[in-house]
């Protein structure tokens, strides 16, 4: 593996403080092939390898690109293998905005959540062999693990952004949409972690346990007194 792609510790010298957007546009199909490309490949490869042993050179070299081409799309290995679930919660969150107005957030986020996981076409992360094996692997490698925790708190402020606009508020005013929208990732990673584990049932299965209790909780807090 090439030294240039780590830091001492381990880690990619490179911040994961924000995902990587590329650069060329997204309509290209070229541009999203080989977005597509180098995804897939940092998935294998970490699966293979695992993380401590694969930099970013032995996955521009399996797909044969440069790293420059790399860093168009990409800041780190992690950021590329944990693509698929970047694409994913922005599927939801862009099906989350397309639902009828007088739906409430958490039953247009459900609603949401069901048509994803429902959809042949575009199969949702969850149908993949691998995606257990990557998502467990998240809670072992500090830096995946961290790509991970940005990557859920980046769809969760534009779940408040499109909460926001729902809503008809300010969310630098009005604390409802920033709120609901933890809410409503809370479930869904909740439901996550409790299928990874191995021990539960189906996801969509899961998910509708975890908001079926959410939307019991919410309904038994109390009105505000006068």
């Amino acid at each position: 593996m090439s030294q240039r792609d780590k830091c001492p510790t381990g880690t990619s010298r490179r911040s994961v403080s924000r995902m990587t957007e590329p650069t060329a546009p997204r309509s290209d199909p070229r541009s999203r092939r080989t977005r597509e490309a180098l995804a897939e490949a940092a998935l294998d490869l970490l699966l293979e390898r695992g993380p401590e042993n694969v930099g970013i050179e032995d996955v521009t070299d399996r797909v044969e690109v440069s790293r420059r081409t790399f860093s168009r799309y990409f800041g780190t290995k992690e950021e590329a293998a944990l693509d698929f679930l970047r694409r994913d919660l922005a599927r939801v969150n862009a099906m989350l905005e397309a639902r009828p107005a007088d739906e409430g957030l958490v039953e247009a986020y459900v609603a949401a959540l069901r048509t994803w996981m429902r959809d042949d076409e575009h199969p949702a992360w969850h149908r993949s062999p691998r995606s257990k094996a990557i998502l467990r692997l998240t809670a072992a490698d500090p830096a995946l693990g961290a790509a991970f925790r940005q990557l859920i708190a980046q769809a969760q402020d534009e779940t408040a952004r499109v909460a926001a606009l729902r809503l008809g508020v300010d969310a630098s005013r009005d604390l409802r949409p920033a709120t609901l929208a933890g809410v409503a990732t809370s479930g869904l990673t909740t439901a996550g972690r409790a299928w990874i584990a191995g021990d539960a049932p189906d996801l969509p299965e899961v998910i509708e346990q975890v908001f079926a209790i959410l939307h019991t909780a919410i309904a038994a807090v109390p009105p505000r007194s006068a």
